[in-house]
């Protein structure tokens, strides 16, 4: 939390106010459980994506064999590093996260 909250504080300053507004304006937080998590997640109002990941990554009965996030046991965790290149709104990051503790999680979006 306070790496998130020094994020923003640096993107305030450098972002104008009418930016920063026209931002928070297109954004919506909602409440969604990911991994058998409650989280607060941000994303743009109307987004469809969002659903389609936090039902996605919650498929407790696939493993990572049939396009899931379960059963990387033995390569995720303490000391081992996942990297989500084209991460979106960073949805298969957090389950990453919350499912194997310990793991270094890299998320890169390039979108413009």
């Amino acid at each position: 939390q306070k790496s998130i909250l020094e994020l923003w504080s640096m993107a305030r300053v450098e972002l104008s106010q009418d930016l920063l507004l026209k931002v928070l304006d297109m954004s919506v937080e909602t409440m969604r459980t990911v991994a058998k998590h409650d989280l607060n997640l941000w994303a743009p109002r109307d987004d469809t994506g969002l659903e389609y990941m936090v039902s996605h990554v919650n498929e407790v009965d696939k493993t990572v064999d049939q396009g899931g996030l379960y059963g990387l046991e033995k390569n995720l965790g303490r000391g081992k590093t996942f990297v989500d290149v084209g991460s979106c709104l960073g949805t298969t990051s957090m389950a990453i996260s919350l499912l194997y503790p310990g793991t270094r999680v890299v998320s890169i979006e390039v979108a413009s």
